[in-house]
């Protein structure tokens, strides 16, 4: 019955799976281009950053992730530029992003309006013969797929010292492939998000709540709802709850000015914690500082980097 139980279950998440594709993140907050590439050099910090995320452990296949990005402000054409890459793995599928990043910055009266556009292409790399057979001569299970399809999103970003909020549309090209008599088509995909910093102690304490709404078409409205306690503006510690499937619990540290590491435990609370110990994702951040912005010198470091 257990296993019966098991199989129902990853049923349902590949069911899931051909909705949403983009992996999901718990520490969005940490590296917003992830999300929207209209966050590209918004900051005055040139900023590399490396995760890793391992989704729903314990159980066979599931979800592992590693991701780079790198972006950086060019202050005197108001643009900032940068490049993604992402490889997600879910049992014998492997998706890889590579995207080149592009941002162009309205400067405001004690605010900043983005808009970013991202291009690049994924790579979905499917191995059928890494499957466990119930019939070992079943002619109808193909070796492989192999694709490769053009990839487009846009995306728009507001800031001011405290604020932030911001959309975005992933994957605007429908694109389909048939590849061994099967479809791969990228569902477009809908991100809003929205923060504030409220300072309760100066310079000693702060809380950081933010919003994260997703939508894919056919799979239901994803929402996360994120509240950080900021102590000294070095030491973080978070809570995430993320509807229907999981409550997480994060820490970051600013090791030093430059860089920041950030730790996140996911419990599930879906039908899968039956089977799943959970999930584990890890950051690494380094950052160079340059000058600030004219408009914007009291640059916030708790969310700008």
């Amino acid at each position: 019955m257990k296993k019966f139980l098991l199989y129902i279950t990853l049923s349902l998440v590949v069911l899931y799976a051909k909705a949403q594709q983009d992996p999901m993140f718990t520490q969005y907050m940490f590296d917003k281009m992830l999300i929207n590439p209209a966050y590209v050099g918004s900051s005055n910090w040139i900023v590399a950053t490396a995760k890793y995320r391992n989704q729903f452990v314990g159980v066979p296949g599931g979800p592992s992730t590693m991701t780079f990005t790198f972006h950086a402000p060019i202050e005197k054409k108001n643009i900032g530029l940068g490049l993604k890459f992402i490889s997600d793995k879910t049992g014998v599928a492997t998706n890889n992003w590579f995207t080149l990043n592009g941002a162009y910055h309205v400067k405001l009266k004690e605010a900043k309006l983005s808009f970013g556009l991202e291009a690049g292409f994924i790579n979905r790399n499917v191995d059928y013969s890494k499957l466990s057979k119930y019939d070992v001569d079943d002619n109808n299970i193909p070796i492989g797929e192999n694709v490769i399809l053009p990839d487009v999103s846009f995306g728009t970003y507001f800031q001011t010292n405290k604020f932030y909020s911001g959309l975005s549309l992933y994957h605007l090209i429908a694109n389909t492939s048939k590849a061994n008599n099967a479809d791969v088509r990228l569902n477009k995909h809908y991100f809003a998000i929205v923060g504030n910093v409220f300072d309760v102690v100066d310079k000693k304490f702060a809380i950081d709540p933010s919003l994260l709404v997703k939508y894919v078409n056919a799979a239901p409205l994803a929402l996360d709802v994120n509240v950080n306690f900021v102590f000294n503006n070095r030491f973080t510690f978070g809570t995430t709850w993320r509807k229907g499937d999981a409550m997480a619990f994060i820490i970051k540290a600013d090791i030093t000015e430059q860089i920041r590491f950030a730790y996140s435990y996911d419990l599930n609370t879906s039908g899968l914690s039956t089977f799943s110990n959970g999930g584990h994702e890890l950051l690494l951040s380094y950052g160079i500082k340059i000058l600030p912005p004219p408009t914007l010198k009291d640059v916030h470091p708790r969310y700008y980097f």
